[in-house]
């Protein structure tokens, strides 16, 4: 694919993980929905060019930070998808790309190694944006069973993982019907 398809299609999907964000702060009830939402438009450039991730790492670095800047009043919701389902959903798309060998890019222990480290770093940079905030909310968690929280946090890694792929199959029939290759 040219380069300036690329970067017009990592423009919307740009803009599109940005409106996915600012929703899942102003409407909490559909965080996973906006979530996933957001993570496929990031892993969109990756999905089409599987060897060039660099669009698909500037779609997030460009969506995160206006999407925290404008949802920096209840960060609880908006930074877990940006330290997490984002994050994640882009190593799933580099790790299913093939190499021109056929060969799988890297090994299943690895794959699941940095999704638990990319949940307990997420997990300690949403409490860190939740402490910086909305300081009272931090109060609120801190005060009541905490580690719970991080204990459910891992126990959703593998469920994001089966969610994600399902997801990814359907973006990747959708891609093709499209003609965007």
């Amino acid at each position: 694919m040219k380069n300036s398809r690329l970067v017009a299609l990592s423009g919307v999907c740009s803009a599109l993980a940005t409106l996915c964000l600012v929703g899942a702060t102003y409407f909490s009830w559909g965080e996973v929905v906006f979530a996933v939402a957001a993570a496929v438009a990031v892993s969109t450039p990756l999905l089409v060019d599987g060897k060039n991730g660099l669009y698909s790492f500037l779609t997030y670095l460009a969506s995160s930070v206006i999407g925290m800047f404008l949802g920096v009043s209840n960060a609880l919701y908006s930074a877990p998808i940006v330290a997490f389902a984002m994050p994640a959903a882009m190593w799933k798309a580099f790790c299913e790309s093939k190499r021109e060998d056929g060969s799988r890019r890297v090994k299943a222990i690895w794959q699941w190694v940095v999704y638990f480290a990319l949940c307990e770093c997420a997990v300690a940079l949403t409490a860190l944006a939740v402490w910086a905030f909305t300081p009272d909310v931090f109060e609120t968690i801190r005060s009541g069973k905490w580690y719970l929280l991080v204990a459910l946090a891992n126990v959703a890694v593998p469920l994001y993982h089966f969610l994600m792929r399902g997801v990814f199959f359907f973006a990747r029939k959708a891609i093709s019907k499209s003609g965007v290759r």
